[in-house]
C-alpha cells in the first residue's frame, strides 16, 4: 500500500490569518498533523504574559493549549478582530496543540517538489515558524507552518539540554560515534538543533542538510564519506523517502544505514519503510529512543562488516 509521502504527494489543510486592511497571509499544514478543526469554543483564560498562548481548550476532557497564530505572526501589532475563528487541533510528537485562525479554507493535494525552501528573511516570520513555500496560483506563495518550531518557541523544554530520562551510556561506550560522520537531513531548525545535540554527545562529526536534494548533494561530495544518515521524511524540495530511494539505487551509497525520524506516527509508512529495506524509523523526538536505535544500527553495521 502506497502512502502520500511515498507518492511524493502531500495532503494539506489551507488556512489564513488577517493582517488588516483586507490583507491576509496564507498558510498550510500537512493533514497528518491535523486531528480535527473546530468552531470557536470558550477557553479557560491564562495570563497575558503567556501570549501568544491565549487559553486552554477543554477537548472532551483533555486540556489543550491554544495559540493565537495571528498574535504569534503579528507580534505587538494590533490583531484584527475575527467574527468566527476556527481552532485547528494538531498532534505532533505525541502532544496536542490548538491553533486559533480566522479562516480555514480547504484540503488539497500538492506535490512535494513544488514546495521551495524559504529565503532566510521569510523563514523568520513569527520568530522562525515557516519552513516551506508553495506557489498555489497567480496570487503567490503559501507558507508552510512549521508546527514543531511553533511549539518549540513556546515550550522551553524543547530547546535546552534535553533530559528525557535516557540511561547514561557506559564509560566505554560513552562516545560510540567517535571517528564517525553523520548526515542530518532536516528542514526544521528546531529538530536540526536537537539532532545535532544528540549526535555530538555520541561523538559524531556532523553535516546538516535542509532537504533531500541538499542531502544528496552532500553525499556526492567526493571529499566526504558518511557512516550514518539521520533524516526527516517530510521536507520541501525532496522528501526523505525519495532521497533514500536514490541512495539505495546508487552503488556507492547503498550500504549507508538510514534512520528516518518523523513527528508523525504513521503505522502504514513505518511498515513500508521496513519492508522496502530503506532503513529504520523513530518518532520524534525522544533522546532515549534515538540513542538506542543509533547504537543498534551501529552494532548491526559493525557485525555486517566483520562478516563481510
Amino acid at each position: 500500500m502506497e502512502t502520500a509521502a511515498v507518492n511524493n504527494e502531500i495532503s494539506v489543510l489551507l488556512f489564513s490569518i488577517s493582517t488588516g486592511a483586507e490583507k491576509s497571509v496564507r498558510f498550510y499544514l500537512n493533514t497528518h498533523k491535523v486531528r480535527e478543526v473546530l468552531e470557536w469554543e470558550p477557553l479557560t483564560e491564562v495570563p497575558d504574559s503567556l501570549a501568544p498562548v491565549i487559553g486552554v481548550l477543554d477537548l472532551r476532557g483533555v486540556p489543550v493549549p491554544v495559540i493565537d497564530l495571528s498574535l504569534k505572526v503579528l507580534g505587538t501589532k494590533q490583531v484584527p478582530a475575527v467574527t468566527h475563528p476556527r481552532l485547528i487541533i494538531c498532534e505532533t510528537m505525541g502532544r496536542l496543540i490548538a491553533i486559533k485562525v480566522p479562516n480555514v479554507s480547504r484540503i488539497r493535494t500538492i506535490m512535494n517538489e513544488d514546495v521551495h525552501m524559504p529565503p532566510q528573511e521569510v523563514a523568520q516570520i513569527g520568530g522562525g515558524i515557516v519552513n516551506g513555500l508553495f506557489k498555489k496560483d497567480q496570487d503567490g506563495f503559501i507558507y508552510q507552518l512549521d508546527i514543531e518550531a511553533l511549539l518549540g518557541s513556546l515550550t522551553p523544554v524543547l530547546e535546552p539540554e534535553m533530559n528525557t530520562g535516557a540511561e547514561p551510556l557506559g564509560k566505554a561506550a560513552s562516545r560510540p560515534g567517535q571517528g564517525l560522520k553523520v548526515l542530518i537531513v532536516e528542514d526544521s531548525k528546531t529538530f536540526q538543533k536537537q539532532a545535532a545535540r544528540v549526535f555530538e554527545k555520541l561523538g559524531f562529526s556532523i553535516v546538516v542538510a535542509d532537504n533531500g536534494r541538499a542531502g544528496l548533494a552532500a553525499l556526492m561530495d567526493l571529499q566526504t564519506s558518511f557512516d550514518l544518515i539521520f533524516t526527516d521524511i517530510e521536507m520541501p524540495v525532496m522528501n526523505g523517502l525519495e532521497m533514500a530511494k536514490e541512495i539505495r539505487a546508487g552503488s556507492r551509497y547503498q550500504a549507508i544505514p538510514i534512520i528516518f525520524s518523523s513527528s508523525i506516527s504513521n503505522l502504514v509508512l513505518i511498515e513500508e519503510i521496513k519492508q522496502s529495506g530503506l532503513g529504520e524509523y523513530v518518532v520524534k523526538f525522544e533522546e532515549k529512543l534515538v540513542v538506542a536505535l543509533v547504537l543498534r544500527v551501529l552494532d548491526a553495521k559493525l557485525k555486517g562488516a566483520s562478516h563481510g
